[in-house]
């Protein structure tokens, strides 16, 4: 600021000074400070603060990213289990062996570990049919010791044994389906 404008001088050559002016002049100079000062602080720290607004959008979207990934990883973990699920129910079914009512019970027992299902439905259903074949066997030698013999080509008898046996198997099966707890 130039004091030089400021002063004046009188017809006898005594300097004058506008004091008016320069009060005027100086609070416009300190405004204008002040304003610049203000705006590049505001300047700074907006820019500050979109630095660090953008780190954190940046983050959470990278965060975002991550938790979006665990949960695709999680459904499709849980597909795998369902879907390893319905080939250890299936391999119950394909058996023919089980009811139902059975299978859905079963399919409780049914574990993440698929080859350790597998075993466990093999197990079972092993441990059914040699039942079934005991059990068969058994009827079949209470029934031929109870009926009558077919003795020398009386074809009468032998049929009716036949019949009783395939009655009793299918009477069985139902049954058996129901005992399947006792295994």
């Amino acid at each position: 600021m130039d004091i030089k404008k400021y002063v004046t001088y009188d017809e006898n050559g005594k300097a004058i000074f506008d004091e008016t002016a320069f009060n005027a002049d100086l609070d416009r100079e300190r405004n204008n400070a002040s304003e610049t000062a203000r705006t590049n602080t505001e300047k700074k720290l907006r820019k500050d603060i979109e630095a660090e607004i953008r780190g954190k959008i940046e983050s959470e979207a990278k965060l975002t990213a991550e938790q979006k990934l665990e949960q695709e990883r999680l459904a499709f973990e849980q597909e795998r289990k369902q879907f390893n699920k319905d080939r250890i129910i299936a391999l119950y079914q394909n058996s023919n062996l089980f009811s139902d009512e059975e299978i859905e019970t079963f399919s409780g027992l049914i574990t993440d570990n698929y080859e350790e299902s597998v075993v466990t439905v093999n197990k079972l259903i092993e441990a059914r049919k040699k039942r079934n074949e005991t059990y068969e066997k058994d009827l079949t030698e209470k029934i031929q010791a109870g009926l009558p013999r077919n003795n020398g080509g009386e074809s009468g008898n032998g049929g009716k044994i036949d019949t009783e046996i395939a009655k009793i198997a299918k009477s069985y099966d139902m049954g058996a389906k129901q005992e399947i707890v006792e295994l």
